[in-house]
């Protein structure tokens, strides 16, 4: 069964761009194939991930916030090296 992503955010269901963003708060190679699988299945594009990763809650914990920056960085060159460029 689908739900629409309104009724999924109201029943609080994690969607892909909200497990994206989880996977990006831990820099550990199996979150960084787990985001990789993500944006593949889903069918995110680069916009919609740099979306995701600029608007991001990050906790203020300084070991969160560079776990997410470094992995967001390696997702990023991934995605540009998918992209051919």
């Amino acid at each position: 069964m689908v739900i629409p992503g309104t009724l999924a955010a109201r029943l609080g269901l994690t969607t892909h761009v909200s497990l994206l963003r989880r996977k990006l708060m831990r820099d550990a190679p199996v979150d960084h194939a787990d985001a990789q699988f993500i944006v593949r299945s889903a069918g995110l594009s680069p916009v919609a991930v740099n979306d995701a990763i600029r608007c991001a809650r990050v906790p203020v914990d300084v070991e969160t916030r560079d776990a997410f920056a470094a992995a967001s960085t390696r997702l990023r060159a991934w995605l540009a090296a998918r992209a051919g460029g």
